[in-house]
């Protein structure tokens, strides 16, 4: 890492650095993401070798409160509050007469957030932001937020949100997840109706038509500011990496199913203006997209390069002449069942040289695998980590298998090892071809890459 920093004359930030998007671009570097995976996978390991097997259970069984202080942190303005104070903090009695937490408290939440590295306490009670901590900040004024809560997450880079979002409706349905594995009901449904967010919020409705419900208005504008969040955490320019986009015939269509806005798309439209972009979604989300690109690229709607199209892809796939369906984030949402049913309808609309890109996580076994069904197929296999590190990387990828149970837990969803995905292939008439894998880092979307199966074919 520090051969890198030389070589290319950069530095990477330290604590008491304010975050900036742009401070963190050294760590995406594939070098010296492979190093920081390295290191925090390491680190880990070598704490649960040397701390007492008591002490790291017990920790672990009560490190929910960490998510609850960050909630109250976030959702009560402290990082704003601090941000107005400057680089010498703020006492918390003076937090407190901003935001109305009683300081006892607060002062004992901000210390436990403080010894996890979010915040410094730079003198007994008094706490300042650091580069973890100003990473939650929305930009804005605390009188701004206090005048217009409403707004808070509006115009942000949405990490605040997501963080808001996983400590409140995350966090009390994982409350549930036993309940939901063992209640006679729950238990032998696979349907985001029976899930135990269901449990915690006593609602039959699945997660998305709970979120606009009256009432949720704020949660569900918080959700979809959220997701710009999570997108944070992955290279800015992913979305081209790996798959030879360059490759594709003058006028190939891409359908992005599923494809919200269309942030990915125009980012594909933008780098390769020889290919034809449609943008399926909602019919809500449509209209948001259109006014989306009518601000931010708007020559690619009226040179017709991209186009947007209201269509449920449960339903029959309408677009017969795809070079390539897209899927990005879509099936994590979905149980084994409803994901066939999706592929199969985009299977049934596509022609011999359609390609299937499905740009998810891979979830990887915790333990060395000599066996694989898919390991002659390109990309299929990923590196093997210097030993004694776990062969998935351990708490450098912990992300990823935290959102495993997090789409389990909201959706019933379900974040899948690469030999599922080709059985999901299998089971809906395509046939896994080769996957991109992105380098190292720490939650990354690969590319798997499906054409369809010669069985399906003849048949």
């Amino acid at each position: 890492m520090d051969s890198f920093c030389v070589k290319h004359g950069v530095k990477l930030p330290s604590l008491n650095d304010p975050f900036t998007q742009e401070s963190e671009g050294p760590r995406m570097h594939p070098e010296v993401s492979q190093a920081v995976s390295h290191i925090v996978s390491a680190a880990a390991q070598l704490i649960a070798i040397v701390r007492p097997a008591p002490v790291t259970l017990m920790t672990t069984a009560i490190q929910v409160h960490v998510s609850s202080a960050l909630r109250v942190a976030v959702d009560s303005n402290v990082v704003e509050i601090l941000r107005e104070a400057g680089s010498q903090g703020l006492h918390v009695r003076q937090i407190s007469a901003k935001n109305g937490i009683d300081s006892g408290k607060l002062g004992r939440i901000l210390r436990l957030l403080a010894s996890e590295h979010i915040f410094n306490e730079i003198a007994p009670d008094t706490f300042s932001n650091n580069r973890i901590s100003s990473a939650i900040d929305t930009g804005k004024s605390f009188d701004g937020l206090v005048s217009q809560p409403d707004m808070k997450f509006i115009g942000t880079n949405g990490i605040a949100a997501g963080i808001s979002r996983f400590t409140d409706e995350s966090v009390k349905s994982s409350a549930y997840l036993y309940e939901a594995l063992t209640d006679p009901e729950f238990s032998k449904k696979a349907d985001p109706f029976h899930t135990a967010f269901n449990l915690a919020y006593k609602t039959n409705l699945p997660l998305f038509p709970w979120l606009g419900q009256a009432g949720n208005e704020q949660r569900l504008r918080r959700f979809g500011i959220a997701i710009d969040g999570g997108n944070k955490m992955l290279p800015p320019n992913g979305i081209l990496m790996g798959y030879p986009w360059s490759s594709l015939s003058l006028g190939s269509v891409i359908v992005d199913v599923g494809g919200g806005i269309g942030t990915e798309s125009m980012k594909i439209a933008k780098e390769f203006p020889s290919l034809k972009l449609i943008v399926q979604d909602t019919r809500d989300v449509v209209g948001n997209g259109i006014k989306y690109f009518e601000t931010q690229f708007p020559e690619g709607m009226s040179s017709g390069r991209v186009t947007f199209q209201v269509h449920d892809f449960l339903q029959r796939q309408p677009v017969t002449n795809a070079r390539v369906f897209f899927l990005r984030l879509i099936l994590h949402d979905w149980p084994d069942e409803t994901c066939i049913r999706i592929l199969k309808n985009l299977r049934d609309s596509a022609n011999p040289n359609t390609e299937l890109i499905i740009n998810e996580c891979i979830m990887d076994y915790a333990c060395p695998v000599d066996r694989i069904t898919v390991k002659d197929i390109p990309g299929a296999v990923g590196q093997t980590p210097p030993s004694p590190l776990l062969s998935n990387m351990g708490h450098a990828r912990i992300f990823n298998y935290l959102i495993d149970l997090q789409m389990a837990i909201m959706l019933n969803g379900v974040e899948r090892t690469i030999e599922q995905y080709a059985e999901l292939f299998q089971k809906s008439g395509w046939e896994l071809k080769q996957v991109f894998r992105m380098p190292e880092g720490h939650a990354m979307l690969h590319k798997i890459v499906g054409v369809p199966s010669i069985q399906s074919v003849i048949t």
